[in-house]
């Protein structure tokens, strides 16, 4: 039992430490990254988290958020042009939404940051690109 609550605590401090992206701290952080999808839950979580993901054309950023406590922004870029994507304040969500991605010759990437304003509690949120 010692050592699951050791192990435990380290993971917490690595991802306090680190991240994935951005500098953020997290406690009870959940994420599933590939390079067409995204997705987070948490249980507390302060600061920037940032992740990209690969599109072609035809394809669509396709997004969801839900968060008990606090306030997010979430921008995006994919074109050079870092703009609002969403906002979201406690006790509110979003539901599945698509956006429209600008026509590229090769494959391109969407950049997204996910901003806190202060400490948010219990939240999750889901990015896919998915075909129009």
């Amino acid at each position: 039992m010692k050592r699951c609550i050791a192990f435990l605590t380290a993971v917490v401090l690595i991802f306090a430490l680190t991240g994935c992206g951005g500098g953020y701290f997290a406690i009870g952080f959940v994420q599933s990254n590939s390079p067409k999808s995204y997705y987070m839950s948490f249980m507390q979580l302060e600061g920037t988290v940032s992740v990209d993901l690969k599109y072609e054309n035809g394809e669509v950023l396709e997004y969801s958020g839900k968060l008990e406590k606090g306030s997010i922004t979430v921008y995006y870029d994919c074109d050079g042009t870092t703009s609002e994507l969403f906002k979201i304040s406690g006790g509110e969500s979003v539901e599945t939404v698509r956006v429209s991605l600008p026509d590229i010759q090769k494959k391109g990437k969407v950049y997204i940051d996910i901003v806190t304003d202060g400490k948010c509690e219990n939240g999750s949120f889901s990015f896919k690109i998915v075909s129009k």
